[in-house]
């Protein structure tokens, strides 16, 4: 069975840098891009540690990396570095040179909807992040999203509290307006 074609979409703190590397490591997928967006931390410094991140990993130099929204969509930016460090990686960073990897140019939602529309075979959406990019590919281009075998969050609270207030979880408080859309976007498909 061929591995799995996966798009990350991350806001790379502590637990997306884990996530990233299990991701590359495993032979069951085929990471083909990875989009960032602002959560954690503001975009610029999302995209710099998701570079530390791969190099560290030894990802291949091509891997798709595009810097995505900088802020939710109707909400202010809620960076948290009282947990993930200025740098969002736990104020790990310094001890790890600048990346050489070059980032993308233009907006990450362009190069996930190209992704989704010219995939050969389906693809597995995997936000680590709060939804603002994936709200926006979805507006621009509902369609797209009919190459998306499923679509996995690392959001929401079922049933009990929230780790960013007493009922919400971060990556859905950062942007409840782009959770809204993606958890209703079924209804629209």
């Amino acid at each position: 069975m061929p591995p799995r074609r996966v798009w990350l979409d991350v806001d790379t703190g502590i637990d997306d840098a884990h996530a990233i590397l299990l991701a590359l490591r495993s032979p069951e997928l085929d990471v083909i891009g990875i989009s960032c967006v602002a959560g954690n931390a503001d975009v610029d410094t999302v995209v710099a540690s998701t570079l530390k991140v791969l190099d560290a990993a030894g990802a291949p130099h091509d891997l798709l990396v595009a810097r995505g929204c900088s802020h939710p969509l109707v909400e202010a930016l809620h960076p948290c570095p009282e947990i993930h460090g200025a740098d969002s990686l736990g104020d790990l960073t310094p001890a790890f040179p600048a990346s050489s990897r070059a980032v993308r140019p233009g907006h990450a939602v362009d190069y996930l909807l190209k992704a989704l529309q010219s995939s050969p075979a389906p693809v597995t959406i995997v936000a680590l992040a709060p939804l603002t990019n994936l709200a926006h590919a979805f507006r621009s281009d509902p369609g797209a999203f009919s190459s998306v075998d499923r679509i996995m969050w690392m959001g929401g609270a079922v049933a009990g509290g929230g780790n960013a207030t007493a009922w919400a979880e971060a990556n859905a408080f950062y942007d409840p307006e782009a959770a809204h859309v993606m958890l209703t976007s079924g209804e629209h498909a």
